[in-house]
């Protein structure tokens, strides 16, 4: 009996664990789309070379 309240615990806060490792991963993801966005438009060379980067990585990922 001890063990099933144990594990029940664990997963209670496994499952809180994960919101929060969720979470903080599309915020760090949203803030390093913003940077790149931003730093885009200040420079078009690196822009341009952002660009030419998604590009070979679409293609390599879909072959």
């Amino acid at each position: 009996m001890k063990n099933t309240i144990e594990k029940q615990a664990d997963v209670k806060n496994g499952v809180s664990r994960m919101i929060f490792a969720v979470i903080s991963i599309l915020l760090e993801v949203a803030v390093i789309l913003l940077l790149i966005y931003f730093a885009g438009q200040k420079a078009g060379w690196i822009y341009i070379l952002l660009r030419i980067l998604s590009t070979f990585l679409v293609l390599v990922r879909s072959a």
